[in-house]
């Protein structure tokens, strides 16, 4: 069948057909990336899905380098169903001190309505915070 076309050669009988449909993304692949930016927000959006479909998120992973002194930030996961979800992380003291957060999300998480956005927002890490960067993943169904 087409939907596993990326596992030719894969024999899935019985309770293994389960298992094997859990690894196939049931719709559109989609990716989000910030790139690289120096003391702003570092924002990963996954595309609102065309035509009244939804969009999910399946992770995401954020990196970053310190900051001229420590801090707390909330990076922010919005636009899912049930509302905003916050993360606290730390910009630790030392420009060259290299932190990260990623998060899977089993099942993955839709937004909160059809033809909505999700977004991954890191904050800027301060003064001294020369790199930062976002990443997610989903699909569009």
């Amino acid at each position: 069948p087409p939907w596993l076309d990326g596992y030719r050669g894969l024999s899935v009988v019985g309770p293994l057909a389960a298992l094997a449909l859990s690894l196939v993304s049931p719709g559109t692949p989609i990716t989000g990336e910030s790139g690289n930016v120096a003391n702003a927000s570092a924002v990963a959006t996954l595309a609102a899905a065309p035509w009244q479909h939804t969009t999910y998120i399946s992770g995401f992973a954020c990196t970053w380098g310190g900051s001229t002194s420590a801090a707390l930030a909330g990076l922010a996961v919005s636009g899912l169903i049930g509302g905003t979800q916050v993360f606290t992380v730390m910009f630790p003291a030392g420009v060259n001190t290299i932190s990260s957060f990623g998060y899977r999300y089993d099942p993955p998480m839709p937004a909160n309505a059809a033809s909505t956005a999700i977004v991954v927002t890191l904050p800027a890490g301060g003064t001294g915070n020369t790199n930062a960067s976002c990443n997610a993943t989903g699909f569009q169904l």
